[in-house]
């Protein structure tokens, strides 16, 4: 696990929210949904179960990814959520608990922004937007352009975020393919036989 000083206080509380909530929503399914409702053979059971798995993936698979710093659980608490706004949506169009179902899909679009946060992105070591990657990302013959974003640890501007960019032939360990930015111009170093990239 990461050290505590490198979680953010937002992931932290996200994964005590996160324990509460599914708790939380056990609970409401055992003493709520009758036993014959809950085990027959239909869509409402079907799509019951489907999120009780997810819940449950969630509640141990994303907490260990998400103070671990893995991409993959901040992705998949994304979709997580997404799903459940999707289905207040469908329960809201219906007139079911209008109420509640409205401030928790309100509850699900906040987290969904919060995980996408630059600095969020950072700590999981995403380097670009989720709708970046549909860009197609820039090749220079055999070579690929990636960047990264990191946060400085010295000087006067020591906490921001600079993104970064470089050439690889094979996926590095981090870093995500991207599309050549605006304002920039490739350029190659015969000393080391790699391309840069330079401000035009």
């Amino acid at each position: 696990m990461k050290n505590l000083k490198e979680i953010p206080l937002g992931v932290l509380l996200f994964v005590v929210f996160t324990y509460v909530f599914v708790i939380a929503y056990f609970i409401l399914i055992i003493t709520q949904v009758p036993r014959s409702v809950l085990f027959a053979v239909s869509p409402f059971s079907t799509v019951m179960w489907i999120d009780v798995l997810l819940t449950a993936i969630v509640l141990f698979a994303g907490t260990y990814g998400f103070l671990n710093g893995k991409n993959w659980a901040r992705l998949f608490v994304i979709f997580y959520f997404g799903w459940s706004a999707f289905w207040d949506i469908v329960m809201i169009s219906g007139g079911h608990e209008v109420v509640a179902r409205v401030l928790l899909f309100i509850l699900y679009v906040a987290i969904i922004m919060y995980l996408l946060l630059s600095p969020v992105r950072a700590y999981f070591g995403q380097t670009t937007p989720l709708w970046s990657l549909w860009k197609k990302a820039y090749t220079f013959g055999e070579w690929t352009l990636y960047c990264r974003e990191v946060r400085l640890r010295e000087g006067k501007k020591a906490g921001d975020i600079y993104r970064i960019y470089f050439f690889s032939k094979h996926p590095p360990k981090s870093g995500t393919p991207c599309a050549m930015p605006s304002g920039y111009a490739v350029g190659f170093n015969t000393r080391s036989g790699m391309p840069y990239l330079k401000k035009q």
